[in-house]
């Protein structure tokens, strides 16, 4: 159940059922964001060719939040290009030379509440006309955390 503003509350006013059930619920669902599992996350290197790093995820709010880390060895390449996909829909797709927090909305893609999600992440090494690079020096990218957010 969602946060909904509380009622406004005022002297010699009893509260109905209804404004309590809203006050019971917005606790429930504080109680449940303080309760979440923090759960600990490996940085995870990623391969430099589209070989996807896979997630899978339990869809509860509209946010996906992914810390990347990148590193261009210009003397090799370009640009590395980072795809994010969420259950098969790409929702990023974009060439970086440095790292990011990607805050990625979820909510124009019909997702349902508490269903597990496949996530992943793919980067490729690429030249300046966008083709694959083998050769990469120094270049990298890795994932440091990726969680929903309401």
């Amino acid at each position: 159940m969602p946060y909904v503003t509380p009622p406004t509350f005022s002297d010699d006013h009893n509260l109905s059922a209804s404004q309590l059930n809203t006050l019971s619920g917005d606790v429930a669902y504080l109680w449940g964001i303080a309760q979440a599992a923090n759960i600990p996350f490996a940085r995870v290197a990623l391969d430099l060719n589209y070989a996807p790093s896979v997630y899978l995820v339990r869809h509860r709010v509209r946010y996906l939040v992914v810390l990347l880390d990148v590193t261009v060895d210009t003397g090799w390449v370009h640009h590395v290009n980072v795809q994010v996909l969420y259950n098969g829909s790409t929702i990023y797709d974009v060439d970086r030379t440095t790292g990011a927090t990607l805050t990625l909305d979820l909510d124009s893609l019909g997702l349902t509440n508490n269903n597990f999600y496949e996530i992943q992440v793919k980067a490729r090494a690429e030249d300046s006309g966008g083709n694959f690079t083998a050769f990469v020096g120094n270049t990298g990218a890795w994932v440091r955390g990726i969680w929903e957010s309401a």
